[in-house]
């Protein structure tokens, strides 16, 4: 039942991102989120391994968003502000950890597991990707 639920989120957001295509990146997460990423979870045919591809490339994307957001804002703060911001993002990292972490046991690992992990990699990238583009 779990796994129903599971993979009725991940069809709700591939819908939310087909719908949210004409928001701006910064509104939420899965406008933010690309649609290759779309476009390739159309095409995985409900195979696992194809749906974990799909999750690890748009993560990847999502991190190089992230990674660039952070120079640029780095670049624009005070050395103090700089100090405050590197501390909030180790403590973010450390924070999706526990919390992907948490996904993937509450599932009770398998592969479906698996995805829901890397699913939620990628969506708390996109969320801090965005986060970070409105950071002053």
């Amino acid at each position: 039942m779990k796994a129903i639920s599971c993979l009725l989120a991940i069809l709700a957001l591939s819908l939310s991102v087909a719908v949210g295509q004409a928001e701006t990146p910064q509104s939420s997460s899965p406008s933010a989120l690309s649609s290759d990423y779309d476009d390739c979870l159309d095409a995985t045919g409900g195979v696992t391994s194809n749906i974990l591809d799909c999750t690890h490339a748009e993560y990847d994307r999502q991190d190089d968003r992230l990674n660039s957001n952070y120079k640029d804002a780095m670049a624009r703060l005070s050395s103090a502000r700089q100090a405050s911001l590197r501390g909030a993002e180790r403590l973010w990292i450390a924070d999706r950890e526990r919390r992907c972490r948490r996904e993937l046991d509450e599932e009770g690992g398998g592969t479906w597991g698996d995805v829901l992990y890397a699913t939620c990699f990628m969506e708390t990238a996109a969320e801090r990707a965005s986060w970070m583009e409105r950071y002053r």
